[in-house]
Protein backbone atom coordinates (compact mmCIF):
# COMPACT_ATOMS: atom_id res chain seq x y z
CA UNK A 1 0.00 0.00 0.00
CA UNK A 2 2.95 2.42 0.60
CA UNK A 3 4.73 1.35 -2.14
CA UNK A 4 1.78 2.49 -4.19
CA UNK A 5 0.93 5.26 -2.49
CA UNK A 6 5.20 6.61 -2.67
CA UNK A 7 4.63 6.00 -6.88
CA UNK A 8 1.54 7.90 -6.61
CA UNK A 9 3.24 10.80 -5.55
CA UNK A 10 6.21 10.31 -8.20
CA UNK A 11 3.34 9.91 -11.15
CA UNK A 12 2.04 13.58 -9.73
CA UNK A 13 5.69 14.61 -8.84
CA UNK A 14 6.30 13.31 -13.17
CA UNK A 15 3.16 15.24 -14.70
CA UNK A 16 4.40 18.37 -13.00
CA UNK A 17 6.91 18.61 -14.54
CA UNK A 18 5.60 17.71 -18.46
CA UNK A 19 5.19 21.84 -18.73
CA UNK A 20 8.93 21.91 -19.03
CA UNK A 21 10.14 23.14 -22.59
CA UNK A 22 12.37 20.38 -23.19
CA UNK A 23 9.33 17.81 -22.55
CA UNK A 24 7.03 19.54 -24.64
CA UNK A 25 9.30 19.09 -27.66
CA UNK A 26 9.76 15.29 -27.13
CA UNK A 27 6.28 15.26 -26.70
CA UNK A 28 5.28 16.89 -29.95
CA UNK A 29 8.10 14.72 -32.10
CA UNK A 30 7.09 11.68 -30.71
CA UNK A 31 3.42 12.87 -32.20
CA UNK A 32 5.05 13.54 -35.11
CA UNK A 33 6.27 10.38 -35.34
CA UNK A 34 2.84 8.52 -35.09
CA UNK A 35 2.18 9.91 -38.90
CA UNK A 36 5.78 8.92 -39.71
CA UNK A 37 5.06 5.21 -38.00
CA UNK A 38 1.76 4.45 -39.92
CA UNK A 39 3.08 6.15 -43.13
CA UNK A 40 6.07 3.49 -43.53
CA UNK A 41 3.08 1.05 -43.01
CA UNK A 42 1.05 2.83 -45.90
CA UNK A 43 3.71 2.91 -48.07
CA UNK A 44 4.34 -0.67 -47.64
CA UNK A 45 0.75 -1.90 -47.66
CA UNK A 46 0.20 0.03 -50.94
CA UNK A 47 3.05 -1.58 -52.29
CA UNK A 48 2.01 -4.78 -51.15
CA UNK A 49 -1.16 -4.23 -53.22
CA UNK A 50 0.16 -3.00 -56.54
CA UNK A 51 -0.70 -6.14 -58.24
CA UNK A 52 -4.38 -6.27 -57.06
CA UNK A 53 -5.19 -2.91 -56.94
CA UNK A 54 -3.97 0.63 -57.20
CA UNK A 55 -4.53 2.45 -54.55
CA UNK A 56 -4.27 6.38 -53.40
CA UNK A 57 -2.08 6.95 -50.18
CA UNK A 58 -5.00 8.49 -48.85
CA UNK A 59 -7.55 5.03 -49.67
CA UNK A 60 -4.64 2.64 -48.12
CA UNK A 61 -3.94 5.33 -44.90
CA UNK A 62 -8.08 4.91 -44.28
CA UNK A 63 -7.43 1.04 -45.05
CA UNK A 64 -4.68 0.82 -42.33
CA UNK A 65 -6.55 2.63 -40.07
CA UNK A 66 -9.62 0.33 -40.43
CA UNK A 67 -6.99 -2.26 -39.59
CA UNK A 68 -6.25 -1.34 -36.56
CA UNK A 69 -9.50 -0.73 -35.16
CA UNK A 70 -11.04 -4.25 -36.09
CA UNK A 71 -7.77 -5.64 -34.76
CA UNK A 72 -8.40 -4.05 -31.61
CA UNK A 73 -11.17 -6.06 -30.85
CA UNK A 74 -9.78 -9.04 -31.71
CA UNK A 75 -6.97 -11.13 -30.24
CA UNK A 76 -3.57 -10.46 -31.09
CA UNK A 77 -5.21 -7.85 -33.82
CA UNK A 78 -5.81 -10.68 -36.27
CA UNK A 79 -8.78 -8.52 -37.55
CA UNK A 80 -6.22 -6.39 -39.16
CA UNK A 81 -6.27 -8.19 -41.94
CA UNK A 82 -10.82 -8.51 -42.30
CA UNK A 83 -10.28 -4.06 -41.82
CA UNK A 84 -7.83 -3.43 -44.34
CA UNK A 85 -9.57 -5.27 -47.07
CA UNK A 86 -12.65 -3.03 -46.28
CA UNK A 87 -11.90 0.20 -48.68
CA UNK A 88 -10.88 -2.58 -51.51
CA UNK A 89 -12.88 -3.89 -54.39
CA UNK A 90 -14.72 -6.85 -53.30
CA UNK A 91 -13.28 -8.88 -56.37
CA UNK A 92 -9.62 -8.31 -54.47
CA UNK A 93 -10.91 -8.89 -50.59
CA UNK A 94 -9.48 -12.40 -50.11
CA UNK A 95 -6.50 -11.46 -51.81
CA UNK A 96 -5.86 -8.71 -50.26
CA UNK A 97 -6.12 -10.88 -46.80
CA UNK A 98 -3.14 -12.31 -47.66
CA UNK A 99 -1.19 -9.64 -49.04
CA UNK A 100 -1.73 -8.45 -45.69
CA UNK A 101 -0.47 -11.63 -44.13
CA UNK A 102 3.12 -11.11 -45.90
CA UNK A 103 2.77 -7.38 -44.53
CA UNK A 104 2.60 -8.66 -40.81
CA UNK A 105 5.40 -11.40 -41.48
CA UNK A 106 7.41 -9.08 -42.62
CA UNK A 107 7.12 -6.58 -39.36
CA UNK A 108 6.73 -9.98 -37.29
CA UNK A 109 10.19 -10.91 -38.90
CA UNK A 110 11.82 -7.33 -37.76
CA UNK A 111 10.66 -8.11 -34.54
CA UNK A 112 12.04 -11.54 -34.27
CA UNK A 113 15.57 -10.46 -35.50
CA UNK A 114 15.67 -7.04 -33.84
CA UNK A 115 14.70 -8.69 -30.79
CA UNK A 116 17.26 -11.99 -31.25
CA UNK A 117 19.66 -8.86 -31.67
CA UNK A 118 18.48 -7.47 -28.64
CA UNK A 119 18.33 -10.76 -26.53
CA UNK A 120 22.54 -10.92 -26.89
CA UNK A 121 23.02 -8.19 -25.61
CA UNK A 122 20.32 -8.25 -23.08
CA UNK A 123 21.58 -11.70 -21.91
CA UNK A 124 25.37 -11.14 -21.65
CA UNK A 125 24.47 -7.27 -19.92
CA UNK A 126 22.29 -7.98 -17.54
CA UNK A 127 20.79 -11.63 -17.24
CA UNK A 128 24.00 -13.41 -16.54
CA UNK A 129 24.82 -10.19 -14.51
CA UNK A 130 22.16 -10.72 -12.52
CA UNK A 131 22.24 -14.22 -12.09
CA UNK A 132 25.69 -15.51 -12.65
CA UNK A 133 24.70 -19.10 -11.76
CA UNK A 134 23.48 -19.69 -15.45
CA UNK A 135 26.61 -18.36 -16.67
CA UNK A 136 27.47 -21.89 -18.02
CA UNK A 137 24.21 -21.54 -20.36
CA UNK A 138 25.83 -18.81 -22.45
CA UNK A 139 27.17 -21.40 -24.93
CA UNK A 140 23.45 -22.53 -25.56
CA UNK A 141 21.53 -19.36 -25.75
CA UNK A 142 23.73 -17.47 -28.11
CA UNK A 143 23.59 -20.36 -30.85
CA UNK A 144 19.87 -21.21 -30.22
CA UNK A 145 18.79 -17.23 -30.53
CA UNK A 146 21.05 -16.74 -33.99
CA UNK A 147 19.80 -20.04 -35.47
CA UNK A 148 16.58 -18.49 -34.50
CA UNK A 149 17.18 -15.47 -36.42
CA UNK A 150 18.22 -17.10 -39.15
CA UNK A 151 15.46 -19.77 -39.54
CA UNK A 152 13.06 -16.45 -39.61
CA UNK A 153 14.70 -14.64 -42.00
CA UNK A 154 14.50 -17.93 -44.44
CA UNK A 155 11.15 -18.31 -44.14
CA UNK A 156 10.11 -14.72 -44.93
CA UNK A 157 12.26 -14.93 -48.41
CA UNK A 158 11.56 -18.33 -49.03
CA UNK A 159 7.75 -17.86 -49.24
CA UNK A 160 7.49 -18.32 -52.91
CA UNK A 161 9.71 -21.88 -52.92
CA UNK A 162 7.36 -23.08 -50.57
CA UNK A 163 4.27 -22.04 -52.13
CA UNK A 164 5.86 -23.86 -55.33
CA UNK A 165 6.68 -27.07 -53.53
CA UNK A 166 2.81 -27.33 -52.08
CA UNK A 167 1.15 -25.77 -54.90
CA UNK A 168 0.14 -29.26 -56.70
CA UNK A 169 -1.57 -30.50 -52.97
CA UNK A 170 -2.79 -26.68 -52.02
CA UNK A 171 -4.91 -26.93 -55.98
CA UNK A 172 -6.25 -30.77 -55.49
CA UNK A 173 -7.20 -30.04 -51.65
CA UNK A 174 -8.37 -26.09 -51.58
CA UNK A 175 -7.97 -24.85 -55.08
CA UNK A 176 -9.88 -21.49 -54.15
CA UNK A 177 -7.13 -20.88 -51.34
CA UNK A 178 -4.63 -21.98 -53.82
CA UNK A 179 -5.51 -19.49 -56.73
CA UNK A 180 -4.91 -16.52 -54.11
CA UNK A 181 -1.99 -17.86 -52.52
CA UNK A 182 -0.65 -18.04 -55.86
CA UNK A 183 -0.10 -13.96 -55.33
CA UNK A 184 2.39 -14.25 -52.99
CA UNK A 185 4.75 -16.25 -55.09
CA UNK A 186 4.74 -13.41 -57.48
CA UNK A 187 6.64 -11.62 -54.97
CA UNK A 188 10.44 -11.33 -56.02
CA UNK A 189 13.18 -11.36 -53.46
CA UNK A 190 14.19 -7.64 -54.26
CA UNK A 191 10.53 -6.86 -53.50
CA UNK A 192 9.93 -9.01 -50.49
CA UNK A 193 13.51 -7.06 -49.34
CA UNK A 194 11.88 -3.60 -49.67
CA UNK A 195 8.88 -4.75 -48.06
CA UNK A 196 11.29 -5.58 -45.24
CA UNK A 197 13.34 -2.43 -45.15
CA UNK A 198 10.11 -0.49 -44.99
CA UNK A 199 9.19 -2.40 -42.02
CA UNK A 200 12.53 -2.11 -40.44
CA UNK A 201 12.19 1.51 -40.76
CA UNK A 202 8.73 1.59 -39.04
CA UNK A 203 10.04 -0.77 -36.55
CA UNK A 204 12.83 2.09 -35.35
CA UNK A 205 10.39 4.47 -35.67
CA UNK A 206 7.71 3.47 -32.96
CA UNK A 207 11.13 2.02 -30.72
CA UNK A 208 12.43 5.33 -30.83
CA UNK A 209 9.16 6.77 -29.67
CA UNK A 210 9.15 4.46 -26.53
CA UNK A 211 12.81 5.90 -25.94
CA UNK A 212 11.59 9.54 -26.05
CA UNK A 213 8.58 8.73 -23.67
CA UNK A 214 10.65 6.80 -21.43
CA UNK A 215 12.76 10.22 -21.41
CA UNK A 216 9.70 13.01 -21.03
CA UNK A 217 9.03 10.41 -17.74
CA UNK A 218 11.97 10.64 -16.20
CA UNK A 219 13.90 7.65 -17.24
CA UNK A 220 17.48 8.38 -18.26
CA UNK A 221 18.64 6.32 -20.50
CA UNK A 222 21.17 6.10 -23.73
CA UNK A 223 19.14 5.58 -26.70
CA UNK A 224 21.42 1.98 -27.36
CA UNK A 225 20.94 1.04 -23.62
CA UNK A 226 17.16 1.28 -23.85
CA UNK A 227 16.92 -0.26 -27.28
CA UNK A 228 18.76 -3.68 -25.60
CA UNK A 229 15.81 -3.72 -23.63
CA UNK A 230 12.96 -2.35 -26.00
CA UNK A 231 14.38 -4.94 -28.74
CA UNK A 232 13.53 -7.80 -26.28
CA UNK A 233 10.30 -6.47 -25.16
CA UNK A 234 8.70 -6.12 -28.33
CA UNK A 235 9.71 -9.82 -29.35
CA UNK A 236 7.74 -10.86 -25.51
CA UNK A 237 5.33 -8.84 -27.16
CA UNK A 238 4.66 -10.71 -30.31
CA UNK A 239 4.20 -13.83 -28.25
CA UNK A 240 2.35 -13.03 -25.93
CA UNK A 241 -1.44 -13.92 -26.70
CA UNK A 242 -3.83 -10.53 -25.84
CA UNK A 243 -6.63 -7.97 -27.05
CA UNK A 244 -5.51 -4.65 -28.03
CA UNK A 245 -7.73 -3.32 -24.99
CA UNK A 246 -5.96 -5.08 -22.46
CA UNK A 247 -2.91 -4.62 -24.26
CA UNK A 248 -1.67 -1.88 -21.35
CA UNK A 249 -1.60 -4.08 -18.57
CA UNK A 250 0.49 -6.68 -20.55
CA UNK A 251 2.60 -3.95 -22.19
CA UNK A 252 3.34 -2.85 -18.48
CA UNK A 253 4.14 -6.08 -16.71
CA UNK A 254 6.40 -6.92 -19.45
CA UNK A 255 8.43 -3.63 -19.33
CA UNK A 256 8.33 -3.73 -15.17
CA UNK A 257 9.86 -7.43 -16.08
CA UNK A 258 12.09 -6.47 -18.13
CA UNK A 259 13.49 -3.15 -17.12
CA UNK A 260 13.54 -4.36 -13.38
CA UNK A 261 16.24 -6.98 -14.68
CA UNK A 262 18.04 -4.33 -16.37
CA UNK A 263 18.30 -2.06 -13.25
CA UNK A 264 19.47 -4.59 -11.10
CA UNK A 265 16.37 -6.45 -9.82
CA UNK A 266 13.68 -4.82 -7.00
CA UNK A 267 16.53 -3.24 -5.07
CA UNK A 268 17.59 -1.58 -7.68
CA UNK A 269 13.89 -0.48 -9.41
CA UNK A 270 13.16 2.52 -7.65
CA UNK A 271 9.36 3.59 -8.12
CA UNK A 272 10.75 6.45 -10.45
CA UNK A 273 11.00 3.75 -12.52
CA UNK A 274 8.34 1.94 -12.51
CA UNK A 275 6.10 5.11 -13.05
CA UNK A 276 8.60 6.25 -16.42
CA UNK A 277 8.14 2.36 -17.18
CA UNK A 278 4.54 2.05 -16.99
CA UNK A 279 3.87 5.79 -17.99
CA UNK A 280 5.87 5.54 -21.39
CA UNK A 281 4.39 1.94 -22.68
CA UNK A 282 0.68 3.45 -21.61
CA UNK A 283 0.94 6.69 -23.66
CA UNK A 284 2.65 4.99 -26.37
CA UNK A 285 0.13 2.49 -26.72
CA UNK A 286 -2.61 5.19 -26.80
CA UNK A 287 -0.71 7.64 -29.38
CA UNK A 288 0.02 4.70 -31.66
CA UNK A 289 -3.28 2.38 -31.22
CA UNK A 290 -6.04 4.08 -29.58
CA UNK A 291 -6.26 7.17 -31.34
CA UNK A 292 -5.65 5.68 -34.74
CA UNK A 293 -8.26 2.74 -33.72
CA UNK A 294 -10.51 5.80 -33.13
CA UNK A 295 -10.06 6.87 -36.15
CA UNK A 296 -10.45 4.24 -38.20
CA UNK A 297 -14.03 3.51 -36.42
CA UNK A 298 -15.03 6.78 -37.89
CA UNK A 299 -13.76 5.88 -41.22
CA UNK A 300 -15.97 2.53 -41.38
CA UNK A 301 -18.81 4.22 -40.13
CA UNK A 302 -18.56 6.83 -42.43
CA UNK A 303 -17.91 4.20 -45.59
CA UNK A 304 -21.13 1.93 -44.48
CA UNK A 305 -22.94 5.02 -43.86
CA UNK A 306 -22.60 6.29 -47.70
CA UNK A 307 -22.61 2.75 -48.64
CA UNK A 308 -26.70 2.81 -47.37
CA UNK A 309 -27.69 5.81 -48.90
CA UNK A 310 -26.09 4.40 -52.19
CA UNK A 311 -28.80 1.49 -51.94
CA UNK A 312 -31.51 4.32 -51.27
Amino acid sequence: MANEKNMGQVFLKVMDSFGEQRKILIFCIAVFLMFVNWSFEVFKWKYLLRQLEDVSFWKAYKSVLAGISIGSITPNRLGDYLGRVFFLEGENRISGVFASVLGSMAQLTTTVIMGCLGLLVFFEKHFFALFPDYQSWHFIFTPLIVAIGGITLFCYFGLGQLYSKGKGWLERRWPTAASHLEALSHYSSHELLLVLLLSISRYLVFTFQLYLFLQLFGLTLSYLEAMGVICVLYLFLSFIPSVALSEIGVRGSVSLFLFGLYFGGELGFTAEHKVAVVGASSLLWALNLGIPALLGSMMIFYKKRLEKKEKF
